[in-house]
């Protein structure tokens, strides 16, 4: 267990939920974390976990994706981790994020591939892996003002982030859900926005928020192409 106030844990449990707990365990470092996510590699059974993390002492970092918190002390970094199905073995961990706050909130795996795909928002303007991506710099205007992101990173949690994409208009925009179609692998992404600017709405079924409630519209699901 970490030496933060808030610790985050995974655990396991039988399939009908009648046996004491198989095992648990905390993925977590000396500073506050929690978890958001969890999935389950549909062929080797490894356990994936997203969350946040204000650590800068994460076990298992070394040689993962991103092997330093990269936000200042105090402040939050995306992170993902990587265990054996019976959860008694750390595999490989990985901070994601930029120089500013990052929340993980959702991941998904690509049956094909067995690449991961995570999803949440960033104030950072250096999210990594944008380059090349569907929109590749943020728009948010304002100091702290939260973009949505999607990324794509490898099974292994190692090597470069395979891709990034900013998600989001001039105002903050958040997601909490992410799904990957099975078939082609496009990601869907849910959330809320108060931009009155979100990218590829000029066509959609609706195209423009409600004024009278923009600062809590749920949007509708989006294919999203990360390159």
């Amino acid at each position: 267990m970490g030496g933060g106030l808030t610790h985050a844990f995974v655990a396991r449990f039988n399939a009908g939920l009648t046996a004491p707990v198989l095992q648990s365990t905390f993925p977590g470092g000396s500073g506050n974390e929690r978890v958001s996510g969890v999935a389950i590699h549909p062929t080797s059974g490894e356990v994936y976990v997203a969350g946040v993390t204000s650590s800068f002492d994460l076990p298992g970092v070394t040689d993962g994706t991103q092997s330093a918190h990269a936000g200042a002390v105090g402040s939050d970094d995306g992170y993902v981790a990587r265990f054996n199905a019976a959860l008694t073995r750390r595999q490989q961990v990985t901070y994601l994020g930029g120089s500013n706050v990052e929340q993980l909130n959702a991941l998904a795996i690509h049956l094909a591939t067995g690449d991961l795909h995570v999803a949440g928002i960033t104030a950072s303007n250096d999210y990594p892996g944008t380059a090349g991506g569907a929109q590749s710099n943020t728009v948010a205007v304002g100091f702290a003002i939260f973009d949505a992101f999607v990324s794509r990173l490898s099974a292994s949690l190692s090597g470069p982030v395979l891709q990034s994409i900013y998600m989001g208009g001039a105002a903050e925009d958040y997601v909490p859900a992410l799904a990957i179609l099975p078939t082609i692998g496009e990601a869907r992404i849910t959330g809320q926005s108060t931009s009155s600017d979100p990218p590829g709405t000029r066509v959609a079924a609706h195209s423009r928020p409600n004024r009278a409630r923009r600062r809590r519209m749920t949007a509708s699901s989006l294919n999203i192409r990360l390159i």
